[in-house]
């Protein structure tokens, strides 16, 4: 019978968190180029802030992606359940 591993492998963990910040930040990318294309068709053109932004969205995701792997792998005990105090003082 094989031993109950009572931590998440950080790998695993790691996975489901980065894979929600790249999904989510791709979305932005994919979102914001959708509107700008759709301005394009109406005469808009894109400035330079707008290359910045999306620019901005990229780096934002790529670093968070990184944050987040960075941070499971060095405290897989702190993600999971959350463990709450319920005691009160006056017991």
């Amino acid at each position: 019978m094989k031993p109950v591993r009572t931590r998440p492998a950080s790998r695993t963990a790691a996975l489901g968190g980065v894979g929600v910040i790249f999904v989510t930040g791709g979305f932005a990318i994919v979102a914001a180029g959708a509107v700008l294309l759709l301005a394009q068709s109406y005469g808009f053109h894109m400035e330079a802030i707008d290359w910045v932004l999306l620019g901005f969205v990229l780096a934002l995701t790529i670093g968070g992606g990184i944050a987040m792997a960075r941070f499971v792998r060095l405290h897989p005990d702190a993600i999971g359940e959350a463990r709450f105090d319920t005691s009160h003082p006056e017991e």
